[in-house]
């Protein structure tokens, strides 16, 4: 890498940083308000909230990765351009396809950087985050087993428990359960018990009765029962213990995924497909947004009216190739084949490019910078 390169290279690399950290704080805060609302209301710690907050940095570094080298090419391109050092370039004789080797250098950081955080990071913080959230919901049950006490853990759901024996025993136990809107059961029993059933938590109940209530032909059936098991993960409805989701899985796992390894996952063989070559266009994509955001100020050379047509270019053809990634997301994972879509949004940053750069290197827009600066002397 020679000096000229190096030199551009860095200040490319120093304002990536600069845009990352603006904007994964911002992102970041406007996210941790509201799971600092849901977890410190569920009666978690600050330690709980710190370490599930940190879980979710790197989907927002997927996120923010493509915004900040977009900004930093297209701040640095117009840096180089105020400052002349992009004239002065043209004038010893660099082409514009030279100017953009340090450019393909930072994007190609850019792109192994977003591959690491989309292939590793992001599957191994979703497996931590799952686990997390299971231990929650552990917790968020011991919450709602008090004694004398009523509680609505989720809509139509009410919970009663007089006591709590030390060794466990729960007495009198009251379950109203009206969620469905034709019909309303309720659980009475004597005794009680909470058994972990594989990480699970159930509820047998022991000496009870259920009677059933149906609300149209305003009927009531009773049956006694000795014992009763009753799954508390669905009476307390706790959302946010997890399964296992595709999201954990590894991309060789996603790209090779068949009827039967696609099954667990309750997702179809296309999402799978899809999703597993996303991880690795996405990487792709941010490198084509950072050689867009610099390729676009080097259209029409310098101008003492500044480079707004040229930033607005830019920022065009940004929102070209995110219009085209929400199309391949909304029809990819729906398509037989529909992964192919994926490799669509690097191929217009690809086309994109290449179009804007041989705009910028015509011959006569050589003649008009060489004018521009004979004129200037």
């Amino acid at each position: 890498m020679s000096r000229i390169d190096r030199y551009i290279f860095w200040q490319l690399l120093g304002f990536f940083g600069f845009f990352s950290v603006i904007l994964i704080a911002v992102y970041w805060v406007n996210r941790a308000v509201g799971l600092l609302e849901t977890l410190l209301g569920d009666g978690q710690t600050l330690g709980v909230f710190v370490q599930m907050s940190l879980l979710t940095i790197p989907g927002v570094v997927e996120l923010i990765v493509p915004m900040a080298a977009f900004g930093a090419a297209a701040f640095t391109a117009n840096k180089l351009s105020g400052d002349s050092e992009l004239v002065i370039l043209q004038a010893t004789g660099f082409s514009y396809w030279r100017i953009m080797r340090p450019v393909m250098y930072f994007g190609a950081v850019v792109a192994i950087f977003t591959a690491l955080v989309t292939n590793y990071l992001i599957p191994e913080a979703a497996t931590q985050l799952r686990e997390l959230n299971a231990e929650i919901s552990k917790n968020t049950t011991a919450k709602y087993l008090k004694e004398g006490q009523f509680h609505t853990p989720s809509e139509g759901i009410v919970l009663y428990f007089r006591d709590i024996t030390d060794n466990g025993e729960l007495l009198d136990i009251f379950i109203a359960d009206s969620r469905n809107l034709n019909f309303q059961q309720i659980y009475t029993a004597q005794r009680a018990f909470v058994l972990n059933d594989d990480g699970s938590p159930k509820l047998l109940l022991l000496d009870g009765v259920v009677q059933r209530s149906v609300m149209t032909g305003q009927t009531l059936s009773t049956s006694h029962f000795s014992d009763f098991t009753i799954s508390l993960d669905s009476l307390l409805a706790n959302e946010r213990k997890g399964k296992l989701g595709a999201g954990e899985m590894s991309t060789f796992y996603l790209i090779t995924a068949t009827e039967a390894t696609a099954k667990p996952l309750r997702r179809s063989v296309e999402y799978l497909h899809f999703k597993g070559h996303l991880r690795i266009t996405w990487a792709v994509s941010a490198a084509f947004t950072a050689m867009i955001g610099f390729s676009s100020l080097l259209v029409g050379g310098f101008s003492r009216q500044g480079l707004w047509k040229q930033i607005s270019l830019a920022i065009g053809l940004l929102i070209v190739m995110y219009l085209v990634h929400i199309v391949t997301l909304s029809n990819g994972p729906l398509l037989a084949g529909g992964w192919t879509l994926a490799y669509l949004t690097p191929l217009v940053g690809a086309i994109a490019t290449s179009l804007v750069i041989w705009q910028a290197g015509r011959p006569r827009r050589v003649e008009q910078a060489s004018t521009r600066i004979v004129a200037a002397r």
